[in-house]
């Protein structure tokens, strides 16, 4: 990031590259349902819950 305000950036946009990170964690964790029949993918929902109680829960 550094090197990039040395010349001259002021912001970079990566909205939509956490919305695609997202999506494409959902397309895995529905063919790993899908084609593996397995539940694997529920280890990260813990990291996801724990995000969004940071997020969005006062206190």
């Amino acid at each position: 990031m550094s090197d990039l305000a040395g010349v001259g950036v002021a912001r970079i946009s990566i909205g939509s590259g956490f919305a695609r990170v997202s999506l494409a964690a959902l397309v895995d964790a529905g063919n790993e349902l899908l084609t593996a029949g397995t539940y694997g993918f529920t280890a990260a929902a813990g990291r996801g819950a724990e995000a969004a109680r940071r997020a969005f829960v006062p206190g």
